[in-house]
């Protein structure tokens, strides 16, 4: 079970006594905070332009009243208007607005159910809303998806998924027999992950695509309950309580590459929570403290080959329910990956709830500024050429990583005098991505992006 099912269990039982886009990651060495954070969990983030949108069950946001929901401009935090009166799951941006779900009936004065739009100054109803909570959100174009506990939207049946178009809302076929924890599209295509075993009236385990007109199975599915997706170009990922995926031993997490399920190494050792992708490396968080075999407290990165950290990961809690750190969101926005839910601090630094991961992989940084430095060509199929101008007659150190920080190349030469040096490089065993190649020459040190195709 998610942290969003648990808190809205936890309020029904007080009564009666997550989506992503995809992006360009560049991951880096050292955390941050985003000024005083947030005084309690945070669930869902999204980036509308600059302005990063966070939303969870909170009440304060750099040391300000923000009932739920909160934006950070990259200098302070600011409520929109007077919030949501309860949790926040899911947000997406399209256009000028916003479009937030969870289980709330009221935003900034206004009646609503279980989502709402905010337009940068007011909050508004979209339509006549959901009977019951949102858990996600997603976007094709201008049509907004959301999934989660309802049966019922706009008046109308839609099992546990829907679609609003800007002026109705519509159901995808017969939807789904239980309730939906997250889904993630590509292309015209969204991926619906639950706890359920039909779509469409289509027998499925846990995970299901629906194209536009009926829903499919992907394979054989998986033997638990999905807890978050995404794409990373063609391939879906897919992480929640499970062990089995297909007919194959997949820890937690696995790949659908469109017609088999394969696991991602030695997985990690508890439910993950959230992915965020570019086109070749994923970024995974959760409950988890081992990746691949090896500590990861609650964060990690996957290359396609193996697992790495982020630093030291998370630590602390501050609240609630939870008795350890979690990570449930995380958005990319350029070089930048902001992780959030529950913890204290991030890669040892003091963060309240939410952090920032920001730069190139390893604490390197690109130098535009230096001209000695030349690759060719790039992009490239692995195979290039580096030159460099002039050596400074120590040893010269050339190294190259991938996004998620992981050292895959590496060879030092020594040199007998200041003139140029020019080496031959061979990537082609790596996978096809955005790599950084990094040539120390004595106190000089010179960064490039290259592209692996």
């Amino acid at each position: 079970m998610n942290t969003k099912t648990l808190f809205a269990r936890t309020s029904i039982l007080t009564l009666l006594l997550f989506c992503n886009p995809l992006f360009q990651i560049a991951f880096a060495q050292s955390w941050s905070p985003l000024g005083a954070g947030i005084d309690s969990s945070v669930y869902a983030l999204a980036f509308s332009g600059d302005n990063l949108y966070a939303g969870g069950t909170f009440r304060m946001a750099g040391g300000q009243s923000a009932s739920n929901i909160a934006m950070w401009n990259d200098t302070a935090w600011s409520p929109l208007g007077s919030g949501v009166n309860s949790g926040v799951f899911s947000l997406s941006p399209i256009g000028s607005k916003l479009y937030v779900g969870g289980n709330f009936t009221n935003a900034g004065g206004t009646a609503v159910n279980y989502i709402a739009g905010w337009n940068g100054t007011t909050w508004s109803t979209v339509g006549t809303g959901l009977n019951s909570y949102v858990n996600c959100s997603a976007v094709i174009g201008t049509d907004l998806y959301v999934a989660g506990n309802f049966t019922m939207a706009g008046g109308a049946s839609a099992n546990y998924i829907a679609k609003w178009d800007g002026t109705n809302w519509s159901s995808l076929g017969s939807g789904l027999d239980s309730a939906v924890n997250v889904i993630t599209v590509s292309g015209t295509n969204v991926y619906a992950g639950g706890h359920f075993t039909t779509a469409g009236g289509v027998p499925v385990n846990n995970v299901a695509k629906w194209d536009g007109t009926s829903w499919s199975a992907l394979g054989k599915g998986v033997n638990g309950a999905v807890e978050t997706l995404t794409m990373v170009g063609s391939d879906l990922y897919v992480g929640g309580i499970f062990d089995t995926a297909g007919t194959i031993y997949a820890d937690w997490i696995a790949k659908w590459d469109g017609s088999v399920w394969s696991p991602l190494g030695q997985g990690v050792n508890y439910v993950p929570l959230a992915l965020v992708a570019d086109s070749t490396s994923l970024c995974v968080g959760g409950a988890f403290t081992y990746a691949g075999g090896s500590p990861a407290n609650y964060i990690a990165g996957w290359n396609g080959t193996s697992w790495s950290t982020l630093g030291s990961g998370m630590a602390g809690t501050t609240c609630g329910p939870l008795t350890a750190p979690v990570v449930e969101a995380l958005a990319v926005h350029g070089k930048d990956l902001y992780a959030a839910c529950n913890f204290t601090s991030a890669g040892g630094v003091p963060t309240i709830n939410i952090a920032k991961w920001s730069g190139t992989p390893s604490g390197i940084e690109e130098n535009t500024r230096t001209t000695g430095l030349t690759i060719s060509p790039n992009p490239n199929n692995g195979i290039f050429q580096i030159a460099l101008k002039g050596t400074t007659g120590q040893q010269t150190e050339i190294a190259v990583f991938d996004l998620v920080g992981k050292q895959v190349y590496t060879e030092t030469q020594t040199n007998s005098g200041h003139g140029a040096l020019t080496r031959n490089i061979d990537l082609s065993a790596c996978p096809k991505g955005m790599y950084f190649v990094r040539v120390r020459d004595g106190g000089d040190v010179n960064t490039c992006k290259i592209v692996v195709q």
